[in-house]
């Protein structure tokens, strides 16, 4: 086989070896997962479910409590295995806002359900449980994330086995941010701090009773700035571009990291 046949080999194989369902270029995202296209009351346009990779879907009829969308809330995109969405966006900051109802009966109790979310590789969900969040089935709830697209235009949600059955997802809509917000994501022990978002940074607030330490990483592992102080009081990072943050406390004893998501 000549070196210009061999090319072609390889590269029909690469094609042939991509199944990722593709949503358009735009800054807004609204995906029925699992549905057809569904205009809400709003108004709002959401198309029919795409940009996944992986799964199967499920619907039901059953009345959601909590929103005037039922539509959104009736079908969904799941699995036993690990599945994504891939969306083709503009760089810059978005909101993500992820919609999810139990619909399954025999799953749908403290510890029936627990999966994981990352959105573009960071961990935002360990564990999540729809019925511990408020007690009840059949009830629309919404979680909300702040993230950064690269110059590679991707946005990417990965949904991942947890302890107990299987991750799924209702609904995704995706837009610009337009004001500072904070992914407040803890690893590990409770840490005695609060993260609040200032003016052009964020704002921690501690309670210790002895000495702390403060430190803001990028997600390359390079340190931004170091804060250190003993008691109560207020520490602020300041001067901070969009993107995403790793801030570890080391509070009374306590070691936690803290996902930090910046965006104009």
């Amino acid at each position: 086989m000549s070196l210009h046949n061999k090319l072609l080999f390889a590269l029909s194989a690469v094609v042939m070896t991509v199944s990722v369902s593709q949503a358009a270029v735009r800054d807004t995202i609204r995906v029925n997962s699992g549905g057809s296209d569904y205009t809400d009351t709003q108004g709002h346009l959401w198309v029919a479910d795409s940009g996944f990779v992986g799964g199967q879907t499920y619907s039901a009829t059953s009345t959601i409590a909590g929103t005037s969308d039922q539509t959104l809330y009736q079908n969904e995109r799941w699995d036993s295995a690990p599945f994504s969405y891939v969306f083709n966006v503009t760089p810059g900051s978005y909101r993500v806002n992820l919609l999810n109802a139990s619909l399954y009966a025999s799953v749908c109790n403290s510890g029936g359900r627990r999966f994981n979310v990352l959105i573009n590789g960071v961990q935002v969900m360990t564990d999540y449980d729809m019925y511990d969040e408020i007690g009840a089935c059949l009830t629309a709830q919404i979680k909300t994330f702040y993230t950064t697209v690269t110059s590679n235009g991707k946005l990417t949600i990965e949904f991942t086995l947890g302890s107990a059955g299987n991750p799924k997802i209702d609904a995704i809509e995706a837009y610009p941010g337009v004001n500072t917000g904070i992914l407040n994501g803890s690893v590990g022990s409770k840490s005695n701090i609060s993260i609040a978002s200032s003016s052009n940074g964020i704002s921690v607030q501690t309670n210790a009773k002895g000495a702390y330490t403060l430190e803001l990483r990028n997600l390359r592992g390079e340190s931004i700035s170091q804060k250190v102080g003993f008691g109560s009081g207020s520490q602020s990072f300041s001067d901070l571009r969009p993107g995403l943050y790793l801030l570890t406390s080391k509070v009374d004893g306590q070691t936690a990291s803290r996902t930090i998501s910046v965006v104009r």
